[in-house]
């Protein structure tokens, strides 16, 4: 059913525990598994000390990823690129042909969810796969 599953991370301690449901679908369904960190261009410039800082943020918290897969038999193909997240992950997903996307929601509040609303909400409703909410 799925031959491709990709899970977007930024490191957080709620998408660690997604990790574990998107590992679980790679194993079931013997899956490709992506594994995408996006910096935010948002917030950061794309040169710089604090662009290069989180940029190697990205690769740690993908090599941790990726030893996670692998410690359960999984190989991941990991990749960082730099965005609007939301925008990126959805482009990633149709570049590499994925039939799945699996991440965490974020439950941000108030103020900063309505000036930057969710990832999470925005994939949802703009991907052509289908997407689980962990």
């Amino acid at each position: 059913m799925y031959d491709a599953v990709l899970f977007p991370t930024d490191g957080s301690e709620i998408a660690t525990q997604a990790l574990e449901h998107a590992i679980s679908h790679a194993q079931v369904y013997n899956a490709s598994f992506y594994v995408l960190y996006v910096i935010d261009t948002r917030f950061y410039s794309t040169s710089g000390e604090e662009f290069e800082r989180e940029t190697l943020s990205g690769e740690q918290i993908l090599d941790e990823t990726e030893a996670a897969a692998s410690s359960q038999g999984i190989a991941a193909t990991t990749a960082v690129r730099d965005g609007n997240p939301a925008d990126e992950i959805v482009s990633y997903a149709n570049d590499q042909d994925i039939d799945l996307i699996i991440m965490a929601t974020h439950g941000r509040k108030s103020v900063d969810r309505f000036l930057h609303g969710s990832i999470t909400e925005t994939v949802l409703r703009t991907a052509e796969q289908p997407v689980l909410a962990v």
